[in-house]
């Protein structure tokens, strides 16, 4: 399943409540919009890629099976092509 898929399922209300607090908190820690938008947007498709379950089962093993089967997908449609700000990181390490 790619983020397309997973981004045209539902957020159903259990998890909009999660956005909510979640925004909110990073508000109060004074992240910028930046983060707050990446934070939050990452949440809002793990929660759509388990839209089945209330955000409190969310497993460990769920999270790991979202990271490997979404990002998995994300990563062989740039085969080859590492991003810009990861080479920039490159050269620091």
């Amino acid at each position: 399943m790619n983020k397309n898929e997973i981004s045209a399922k539902q957020l159903n209300a259990d998890a909009q409540n999660w956005i909510e607090k979640l925004r909110q908190a990073l508000l109060i820690q004074d992240k910028g919009k930046g983060t707050v938008k990446n934070y939050t947007a990452e949440m809002i498709l793990l929660f759509k890629y388990h839209n089945n379950k209330t955000v409190a089962a969310i497993t460990q093993g769920d999270i790991e099976l979202y990271i490997y089967c979404v990002h998995k997908n994300s990563t062989q449609s740039r085969a080859g092509k590492m991003p810009q700000r990861s080479q920039r990181q490159r050269l620091f390490l």
